[in-house]
């Protein structure tokens, strides 16, 4: 007399895949997704948070919005672009005071002077930051575009 009969071991091994798939399924959607902004103002998303400014995100909702763990979540965030508006501030200040801007050369190390064009450009560039940080509505408005 058989104990099990093959068509009752292939549905326990179903039901064992289907649990075992079921876990993997749930522990992907519980997995976290952290969003965060560098020094440069590039926006990040990572498993991991790679900044101390670095917000938990909502995966099953369509934007992925943030998801205040905290209440200083608002404070920290708003911390964080008074620090960075006052940086862009700083550097423009440094820029117009400087007879000339450099960059560095990545091979030799040595400190190459600007064109007048790239000069331009690094303004046009600190002013965009000025304007990101500095205008809190900014994000806002970007966040709504994406």
């Amino acid at each position: 007399m058989k104990l099990f009969s093959t068509q009752h071991m292939l549905l326990s091994l179903l039901f064992v895949f289907c649990i075992c798939l079921s876990g993997f399924t749930f522990a992907e959607k519980n997995a976290a997704i952290y969003k965060w902004t560098d020094s440069e103002g590039n926006i990040h998303y990572a498993a991991r948070p790679g900044d101390k400014s670095a917000v938990k995100m909502n995966r099953l909702s369509k934007n992925f919005t943030p998801i205040n763990n905290n209440d200083n979540a608002a404070e920290e965030k708003k911390k964080n672009r008074e620090k960075m508006c006052l940086e862009a501030n700083n550097t423009k200040k440094k820029y117009k005071s400087a007879p000339f801007l450099y960059r560095e050369d990545k091979e030799t190390k040595k400190q190459i002077r600007l064109t007048e064009q790239e000069s331009k450009d690094a303004f046009l560039r600190i002013d965009k930051d000025i304007s990101y940080w500095c205008n809190p509505q900014q994000e806002e408005n970007t966040e709504e575009k994406q």
